[in-house]
């Protein structure tokens, strides 16, 4: 393709650079020395999604076709945010990464390295021919070379796609993560992101897939506008870093068994926090308080209540919860069920329903004419 016949996209530069620029910027505010609270992967994270945002934004405009070896160089990096992604949430969540096949994650990350090597030693024609059939793809009449191009591209995408993946794998899987103990707000807005990273990196892969130019374009662009909702979340709340932080120390550092615990008389403490004065009732009530409570570690409370009662710690509330409710029902029949889902702890009456239906096998509806029978 001549430069003459190149398609230059000012809207695609403008928006995917300013993006990109944003999160390098936002990298380097991270990384300096007052920010202790931020750990390297984080930054590393928002840097390499920085250089992402703006490696896409010189192909999608047209300019990687005018000077192809800056197109090239950060593509082997780019299979690198996943593993970084992963290694991040190891810290969040659970432990440092260890073990001898840690390699094992950044091998598309080496390959790719080496395919850049023979290319720019090869010949850079190769280079422009293949950014060439990256953006002139079509899905009836590919090759195995044009599936070859879709390959390297989507890789990074799919790499990302899968390391997120484990985000909920890994909430669902250990009710005791650190993510329960966090506000609903931020779980809600962690969990909305996921999802919607989700939705824009599968557009993302099957718009080169199926050669539908505009997903990829506009899953590109949605890349920017996360980067900026995280950002103005963080401004928002900007206690969010340090309850992250707080949380993460407790559980490093705790001990982790309970072997030496009065797991009995704890069990017993629970209840009658629970019982006699109404801990259930606040609705902001998370892990970690009621952990300092009972003088025992986060980590120590969700094993007990996981290993002895079988259950998490919302659900150990919203049984409280659910049993004070119904007390409230039977003593004053004529009260409202809104009234009664605020008094004992729940911030909406849907989330009262569905932990009410799930303890009782009722609805309050149900329950409350059940005792008119």
């Amino acid at each position: 393709m001549g430069s003459n016949s190149i398609q230059y996209s000012n809207l695609d530069l403008f928006i995917l650079g300013f993006g990109g620029f944003f999160c390098i910027v936002w990298a380097t505010g991270l990384a300096v020395p007052k920010t202790k609270n931020v750990h390297i992967f984080g930054v590393l994270f928002v840097l390499i999604s920085g250089f992402r945002l703006s490696w896409e934004a010189f192909f999608l405009s047209g300019h990687a076709l005018d000077a192809p070896i800056f197109y090239f160089i950060p593509l082997p990096f780019t299979y690198a945010i996943g593993p970084i992604l992963y290694l991040y949430l190891s810290k969040l969540t659970r432990s440092d990464w260890k073990g001898k096949y840690v390699f094992v994650h950044f091998i598309p990350l080496l390959l790719m390295m080496n395919l850049w090597i023979a290319l720019f030693f090869i010949d850079t024609e190769i280079m422009v021919q293949l950014i060439s059939n990256l953006q002139n793809l079509s899905y009836t009449k590919r090759n195995l070379y044009d599936w070859l191009c879709t390959a390297i591209v989507i890789g990074p995408k799919i790499s990302i796609f899968y390391y997120s993946m484990l985000i909920p794998i890994y909430y669902f899987k250990n009710r005791n993560t650190i993510l329960e103990s966090l506000p609903k707000e931020l779980q809600i807005f962690s969990f909305g992101l996921i999802i919607y990273v989700w939705v824009m990196i599968l557009a993302d892969i099957f718009g080169y897939i199926f050669s539908i130019k505009s997903w990829y374009q506009y899953s590109a662009w949605s890349h920017s506008i996360v980067a900026i909702l995280v950002y103005w979340f963080g401004r928002y709340r900007p206690e969010t870093l340090l309850e992250y932080q707080a949380i993460i120390h407790k559980v490093r550092y705790a001990k982790s068994k309970v072997s030496g615990l009065a797991v009995n008389e704890i069990i017993l403490n629970m209840n009658q926090l629970m019982t006699e004065e109404q801990f259930y009732a606040d609705e902001d009530l998370r892990i970690l308080r009621f952990a300092e409570e009972l003088g025992i570690s986060m980590h120590q409370l969700s094993e007990i209540l996981n290993q002895n009662l079988n259950t998490n710690f919302n659900d150990f509330v919203n049984q409280h919860r659910v049993k004070a409710a119904q007390k409230y029902i039977f003593d004053e029949p004529n009260r409202s069920l809104l009234s009664i889902a605020m008094a004992v702890g729940f911030n909406s009456k849907s989330s009262f329903n569905r932990a009410f239906k799930k303890h009782t096998n009722m609805s309050p509806t149900e329950y409350k004419a059940s005792l008119r029978e």
